[in-house]
């Protein structure tokens, strides 16, 4: 079979793949939004108004063009994810009615919603702010992907596709989502995240206080947990099957160095915007255990990432189990302190935040063993 035949499959599969990976991270953003706009999820009441009545009052006087902003960009995604997720068959003018309906059905449960919480207050300008993000967002989408439509008529030489397959990227973009929101929770080790469970107790304390053991400690964490990043970037990104997975493995130096730049950058975007209260925080973050651990997580991935694909996959199991059994070593030293991380218009981000440090670990050993099994079939 020739390589024009062997890549037509390829790009057949991957235009089928691809609505319903598109329709997951919707999803996902759905849950992100919901979260979002409904915590901290306490103290629900009748509203002595009905829920509706937010539509025909005026706006209060307390609007401030964060919350415009935060609600415009917040549905942008929604928008782009809903219009590649629809047929191509549907015109330019109905995908976007479709993008737009759904944003609104959205943005107006949640408005609903806010009606009863005490902490929240429903106003019209929210709503009209979704809509227009869910807008942009279609506009962007169709951009995105309806420009290229999906064709089978230019063969790749090589066979490979140019990205890797939707049943891959997908997930590994919602791993990546959620990291990324692990970012902003307050941790008192950066990367220590996972649930805290009991036997986190007694010499572990003892150890975790001690200063040069604290070092050696945010060293291993971060250590491994960059590392498990980026093998987990690797390993879903197989060289047989795209040109993003042949160009990571002949330079892994340069994946490594993008990885752990991105890592870094993401990280202080959320400490610029949520330590506000604290005095030199990019300073404070960027402790010698953290500046030790990159250099380790460099060593670490630049050791595997050239192993097996399955030498790999198992590498980046032990790696995340080794992450998550040394933060929960550390947990009892406590989350930053109140009132200077994610306050003010931020606090939202808090559930959100803490949920995902609390199961990105536990979300990306679940995929490490999907992609155990899938390597474990290929050698079969």
């Amino acid at each position: 079979m020739t390589h024009a035949h062997w890549s037509r499959p390829k790009a057949l599969h991957a235009a089928r793949n691809r609505p319903a990976m598109l329709r997951l991270l919707a999803l996902v953003w759905g849950l992100v939004i919901l979260s979002l706009s409904l915590y901290p999820f306490d103290g629900w009441r009748w509203p002595a108004l009905p829920p509706w009545d937010f539509l025909i009052q005026p706006l209060p006087r307390y609007r401030t063009p964060f919350d415009l902003w935060a609600n415009l960009l917040a549905y942008i995604p929604l928008g782009v994810l809903v219009t590649g997720a629809l047929p191509r068959a549907l015109r330019a003018w109905t995908s976007i009615l479709v993008a737009v309906l759904v944003a609104g059905l959205l943005s107006l449960g949640m408005e609903f919603a806010q009606a009863f919480l005490p902490s929240r207050r429903a106003q019209w300008l929210d709503l009209v702010a979704n809509l227009s993000g869910g807008g942009i967002g279609a506009l962007v989408g169709l951009g995105v992907f309806w420009r290229h439509p999906a064709s089978t008529e230019h063969p790749n030489p090589r066979g490979l596709a140019d990205a890797p397959s939707w049943s891959s990227l997908g997930p590994l973009l919602v791993l990546l989502l959620v990291w990324w929101f692990a970012q902003a929770s307050p941790m008192p080790l950066w990367l220590s995240m996972g649930l805290s469970p009991l036997w986190a107790l007694g010499p572990w304390l003892l150890v975790a206080n001690q200063s040069a053991w604290h070092i050696l400690f945010e060293t291993l964490i971060v250590g491994l947990s960059l590392a498990s990043l980026c093998l987990l970037v690797a390993c879903s990104m197989p060289p047989e099957d795209s040109r993003w997975g042949r160009w990571v493995q002949r330079h892994p130096s340069g994946a490594i160095g993008l990885i752990l730049l991105l890592a870094v950058s993401l990280r202080l975007l959320w400490v610029a915007l949520l330590g506000r209260g604290l005095e030199h925080p990019v300073e404070a973050w960027l402790s010698p255990g953290v500046q030790a651990g990159l250099v380790l997580a460099g060593l670490l991935s630049a050791a595997v990432v050239s192993l097996g694909p399955l030498t790999r996959v198992l590498l980046l199991i032990g790696f995340l189990v080794g992450g998550v059994a040394l933060s929960q070593a550390v947990s009892l030293l406590g989350p930053m302190p109140a009132g200077v991380w994610a306050t003010g218009p931020w606090l939202n981000l808090r559930g959100l935040a803490q949920a995902s440090a609390a199961i990105w670990p536990f979300l990306a050993l679940g995929w490490a063993f999907v992609l155990l099994l899938q390597r474990h079939n290929r050698r079969l």
